[in-house]
């Protein structure tokens, strides 16, 4: 079941090439990432793009939990992350249900929401 977005976090490309991020919160108090890790073999010895390409979709899962220190005994905030594949079809659902939070949302990596629903629509090509 695919986590119910409440708010966006953030819109990031990754400099591993061009994987793809949308964060967002959900209802359950967690945050979630939904990741479209870049194809490598899209890219070409030169470095150049030849058609960018996608594996499959990734949604990562960030649980707020505390960590204590087993010396001085000190709680801090952590977190522990959870990552699993999901389907195009899932990815497209999720792009839907983040859309609506676009409004007002102030990034300079608004166009990566384009970018990644372009991508989700041709399954990762």
């Amino acid at each position: 079941m695919l986590p119910r977005v409440v708010r966006l976090t953030g819109l990031d490309i990754y400099r591993d090439g061009g994987s793809l991020s949308a964060s967002f919160e959900s209802n359950n108090e967690n945050e979630y990432s939904l990741f479209f890790p870049i194809d490598h073999r899209s890219i070409s010895d030169t470095g150049m793009v030849e058609k960018k390409c996608y594996k499959s979709p990734i949604l990562k899962k960030h649980i707020r939990t505390e960590y204590k220190s087993p010396i001085t005994g000190i709680v801090s905030p952590d977190w522990k992350h959870e990552s699993n594949p999901i389907s195009w079809n899932e990815a497209r659902t999720l792009m839907e249900s983040i859309k609506p939070h676009l409004e007002g949302f102030v990034s300079d990596y608004l166009w990566v929401f384009g970018s990644m629903q372009d991508a989700a629509a041709k399954d990762g090509e």
